[in-house]
């Protein structure tokens, strides 16, 4: 299984390799710092956010970075939770896959998909769930922008469902078409409509 950054309760990011992301507010970017071993700093730069009941798309995404990170806060208005997904250049197609993990009451379930119409990143809350209970997530797309490999997006989400425990899922998928370069991502509820509150931010890393 991919290792997987950790964020701290001050928000920063711990990557694998035990670097430190820190948030600077005045210019909308962050920097990986390199450590003292002399290898530099990787930057992470604020593109866009979106308010999920208003636009579900991430358009026209520069091609300048190596790397995205999405993090996302979503609910929608459905009684009942609902699968969460995206969709890279509106491909609609049955060409995404994934194998989805998580722990929930004490258990670990797993399911592998094939042969979707969007990728998997998680469990959506509905109107059923205790008030103020959102799905919070983030995940990493490698080498976005390159036409010589496929594209996969490696997520992390968390839901509470209730009475019934909190659930933890690492959903990682594939969009696996003619290795075009993403310019878009759309958020896609399993039905209904997000609502008031759900949005989603976006970041480059050079």
């Amino acid at each position: 299984m991919p290792r997987q950054n950790i964020i701290t309760p001050r928000g920063n990011v711990i990557t694998p390799r035990g670097n430190a992301v820190n948030r600077q507010p005045s210019s909308g970017r962050q920097f990986v710092d390199g450590g003292g071993g002399g290898g530099g700093s990787d930057d992470m730069t604020f593109i866009a956010e979106i308010t999920l009941n208003t636009t579900q798309t991430f358009s026209a995404i520069p091609g300048t970075f190596r790397h995205l990170w999405v993090i996302f806060i979503a609910a929608c208005d459905q009684s009942a939770a609902q699968v969460l997904s995206i969709q890279f250049n509106a491909d609609s197609g049955a060409n995404y896959q994934a194998q989805s993990h998580g722990a929930f009451q004490g258990s670990i379930i797993a399911a592998q998909l094939t042969g979707q119409t969007s990728g998997r990143i998680g469990s959506l809350s509905g109107t059923g769930d205790p008030a103020g209970t959102f799905t919070s997530g983030r995940f990493f797309i490698p080498y976005y922008t390159q036409t010589v490999n496929d594209k996969v997006a490696l997520t992390q989400s968390y839901y509470n469902d209730g009475s019934a425990g909190p659930l933890v899922r690492i959903d990682d998928g594939q969009w696996a078409t003619a290795n075009a370069a993403i310019t878009s991502i759309t958020f896609v509820p399993g039905a209904g409509s997000f609502i008031a509150g759900s949005k989603a931010s976006l970041y480059g890393v050079t």
